[in-house]
């Protein structure tokens, strides 16, 4: 299961370099001990992010809670979601 939610992430970064250009960056809000945080630090490890020419900011959260206070603020981007 969790190689399966790893290739979809990577695929779809992957899909992502199709349109990407290396000033394109992400930002996205993620809780630090979620999922996402571990998937996003593979992503990291092996490179996947360069080459798919993408610059991915994470700002890590403590609680849902956080998060959506991180949108309305604008520290995170909604279109990432």
């Amino acid at each position: 299961m969790r190689h399966a939610r790893l290739a979809a992430l990577a695929a779809v970064m992957v899909l992502a370099a199709s349109s990407a250009t290396a000033a394109d960056r992400i930002r996205i809000a993620v809780q630090r001990t979620g999922t996402l945080a571990w998937e996003l630090d593979v992503v990291r490890t092996h490179g996947i992010d360069r080459k798919a020419n993408l610059q991915i900011e994470t700002i890590e959260l403590a609680s849902t809670e956080a998060g959506k206070i991180a949108l309305k603020g604008g520290s995170a981007d909604p279109d990432a979601v």
